[in-house]
């Protein structure tokens, strides 16, 4: 009599703890996120791989010298194909023209408003001065992919320690802008000047034995955009170490 009720209550023990096992197992799988259950990455249960992060955006074309006469770059557009509104100022050199200027910080980091890279940035007061250089040399040029020249001036070839300026012959205006035959007129001279008929991709490294002496005159540009990049224009032996640019140049008088 003894063993049919054990084997009886054996039976019932075992059916019960299943069902509590089942029971369990069954509200986890209601909870439990699929693709983590299924311990694949992106993968759910019996379906296809799906990505679990964003598409990168497209990158922007590069824009290549040469391919227009036309400025066609981006970064303070506005400004740079206007002239500036004040008198002209004139400085025998380029030093004389430093000592005049706000200091780069107070220009890109503290400027009130601040200077914006926009297209549509037009030029702040203390952008608004036009200087002639009576005396500077070039060093090296190049064109850049906004189609504007890069030309570095420097200090009288002569003396050891030079300083250096970046001046900016300018891509042109759209037609009709009222800067449009000042900036025709010194790019034409310029590329005269130096028979420059092709494309230039890098800095000439052919003027460096001998500079050319010139007098420049244009309107005074702070490079908002390499100051927030913390890198100035300008070949490797001649550099400028500040952001303010003569752009555009108005007119070059070659000696």
């Amino acid at each position: 009599m003894l063993r049919p009720v054990l084997l009886t209550l054996a039976l019932l023990f075992m059916c019960t703890f299943a069902e509590r096992v089942f029971s369990v197992e069954a509200r986890r799988s209601s909870t439990e996120d699929p693709l983590v259950r299924n311990n694949t990455p992106g993968m759910p249960p019996g379906g296809k791989a799906t990505s679990t992060s964003k598409k990168k955006p497209p990158k922007k074309p590069v824009n290549k010298p040469c391919d227009s006469e036309r400025f066609d770059g981006e970064d303070r557009k506005a400004a740079k194909l206007s002239v500036g509104s004040g008198q002209v100022e004139t400085f025998s050199d380029l030093p004389g023209l430093i000592k005049t200027l706000p200091s780069d910080k107070s220009m890109g980091a503290s400027h009130k408003p601040p200077i914006s890279t926009d297209s549509t940035s037009t030029r702040v007061s203390e952008e608004e001065r036009n200087v002639t250089v009576k005396q500077a040399w070039i060093f090296t040029y190049t064109r850049e992919g906004d189609e504007d020249y890069h030309v570095i001036l420097g200090t009288d070839p002569k003396v050891k320690k030079k300083v250096f300026f970046d001046l900016e012959v300018s891509g042109l205006p759209p037609t009709g802008s009222p800067s449009e035959p000042t900036l025709k007129k010194v790019r034409e001279d310029f590329t005269k000047h130096f028979g420059i008929t092709g494309c230039i991709k890098d800095y000439t490294d052919s003027l460096f034995a001998h500079p050319v002496e010139v007098e420049v005159t244009g309107s005074l540009f702070f490079d908002q955009f390499h100051y927030e990049h913390g890198d100035s224009v300008g070949h490797k032996i001649a550099k400028p170490k500040r952001f303010w640019e003569i752009h555009p140049a108005t007119e070059i008088k070659f000696k």
